[in-house]
């Protein structure tokens, strides 16, 4: 199985590849006039002149931090008891190192621990300068740990003519994947480059990327805009990747992705890998996005996004078609957090948004971004279908008060249901046996005590909802839109899609404190 990691360490994107994470593009040199060049195409003569009026500005960036490699141990341990070197080892050890085990216990009661031997772990990033003054962008996986939260110790950038500075951060950014730096350059203006604006990003645009790839010091690649507006699948929910089929690997990590006019569009961030190396599919955060953030750490350290209090999920095929809607474009709200922006604007369970503040949702991790970038505080138009039908809303946004977008989790197993005798209908139709939900069962589930539902205890492997990844221990909410407090009603409505000759039901479904809509197929009656 492939999966998508950091560019200097493992990270899950998703469900695909084996990738590195590249890097945020940044600036150039001092704000220069750049030759003229073609606007989207690649220059007859090739891009040296370009190269070399952007590669002064995209730098080296090397950390250090200790890692713990083992334990120390006790030369006397081993030896049989009452051994003559025994005691001889003892008195060598400092007592705050002994393990414990033979001898006297420590005076506090505890056990004696060894002491971390610890090394100096070193990795290596991109990253490009966008002010005079020493401004660096970078990654935020190329200044932390493999948590993503705790700093290395030490932050070096390097020039590529060999200028060495200590580094101090600014701020960073864990859900942008972004870091803010600074350098002192005792008055000394750097080379730096500017950002440009991704939303004129064409597919088939050429682009080149600058960076610090294997550790081998500046290197060039080009190639194209391959897609623009990929998501992957478990990243961050604000992520909507610049695809590109030019060369990033190890190392490439903060550095930036240039059009031919000499602007950073994009900070390469992450590539799709079966192997570990490039394979010609990389992806780079928009500039757009990314210059918001760094402004924002620029000026305070800290980023504020906009929030509307919703969860949402893609508007998948079965979702869609249980809804009677001939396309999946838009994302479906799942749950409405409530007294927050979208409670007050009338948002329910169920909507789909299709357009927020006039852009079209094409997919549902455009809302996120979109969300993200606006002013807090403004006062903008949701569009959205319910129930089939278009209605418009106006909705002021908040400030997200922090955490990302929910992720689905296991449930708990369900108990055995006390009464089978309504679950006929959900059985033969769903290949479901519902079970109601007791108060106990509610506070095992951690389901709030005002919403009705019902449990799915046993599932049918070969079913839809089986194969949808419907498990026990899942609750239903709703069916159809409607609620379902009890088997009976949950019956009821299967047999009401039925009767009017519906090929799927729409069932609101709650999983570990995660609210969720999926589309499951009616079974023929046998």
């Amino acid at each position: 199985m492939m999966t998508i990691k950091s560019a200097l360490r493992s990270r899950l994107l998703g469900t695909a590849a084996t990738a590195l994470l590249a890097s945020f593009a940044g600036l150039a040199t001092t704000s220069l006039p750049l030759a003229p060049a073609m606007a989207r195409g690649i220059p007859s003569e090739g891009f040296a002149d370009l190269v070399q009026q952007l590669q002064p500005a995209v730098v080296n960036v090397s950390t250090t931090t200790k890692v713990e490699v083992g334990r120390t141990v006790q030369m006397f341990e081993g030896l049989p008891p009452g051994h003559p070197l025994e005691e001889f080892f003892r008195r060598q050890t400092p007592p705050q190192s002994r393990k414990g085990g033979r001898g006297t216990p420590p005076a506090d009661g505890g056990s004696d621990e060894s002491q971390p031997i610890t090394r100096e772990a070193r990795s290596l990033g991109s990253g490009f300068v966008i002010d005079g003054s020493g401004l660096v962008v970078t990654n935020n996986h190329v200044i932390t740990g493999e948590d993503l939260e705790t700093m290395v110790d030490s932050i070096k950038v390097t020039f590529p003519d060999g200028t060495e500075y200590d580094a101090r951060l600014i701020g960073r950014d864990k859900p942008a994947d972004l870091a803010l730096l600074k350098i002192d350059t005792k008055g000394k203006p750097v080379p730096f480059v500017k950002f440009g604006d991704s939303n004129k990003a064409r597919v088939g645009d050429a682009v080149l990327a600058i960076g610090n790839p294997f550790g081998l010091g500046g290197s060039v690649t080009s190639g194209i805009v391959s897609a623009l507006h990929r998501g992957v699948q478990g990243a961050s929910p604000y992520d909507y990747f610049i695809q590109t089929d030019a060369s990033i690997n190890r190392g490439n990590s903060g550095g930036p992705m240039f059009n031919t006019s000499g602007e950073v569009i994009g900070i390469n961030s992450a590539i799709y890998s079966p192997s570990g190396g490039n394979v010609g599919i990389g992806f780079a955060i928009p500039s757009t996005y990314a210059s918001s953030v760094i402004s924002q750490l620029r000026n305070g350290g800290k980023v504020h996004r906009a929030w509307l209090g919703v969860g949402i999920q893609p508007l998948s095929d079965d979702v869609a078609e249980a809804q009677g809607l001939q396309n999946t474009r838009g994302a479906i709200v799942n749950k409405v957090e409530p007294g927050t922006p979208a409670s007050k604007a009338g948002v329910k369970a169920g909507d789909i948004i299709t357009t927020f503040d006039g852009n079209p949702i094409p997919t549902y991790s455009t809302l996120p971004l979109l969300v993200s970038q606006t002013p807090i505080g403004k006062t903008v138009d949701l569009q959205i279908l319910r129930g089939g039908k278009p209605m418009s809303l106006r909705i002021t946004v908040a400030e997200l008060p922090g955490g990302d977008i929910e992720k689905i989790g296991v449930a708990p197993d369900a108990e055995e249901p006390k009464d089978k005798k309504d679950n006929k209908s959900a059985r033969q139709s769903l290949g479901l046996t519902l079970t109601p939900l007791t108060p106990e069962l509610r506070q095992r589930l951690k389901l709030e005590a005002s919403i009705p539902a019902v449990v799915i205890s046993e599932i049918n492997p070969s079913s839809d909802a089986a194969q949808k990844g419907l498990q026990p221990g899942d609750a239903i909410i709703e069916i159809n839109g409607l609620a379902v407090g009890s088997v009976d009603a949950a019956a009821r409505q299967v047999d009401v899609a039925r009767t009017a000759r519906k090929s799927s039901v729409l069932m609101r479904m709650y999983r570990q404190g995660v609210y969720f809509f999926v589309g499951v197929k009616l079974q023929p009656l046998k």
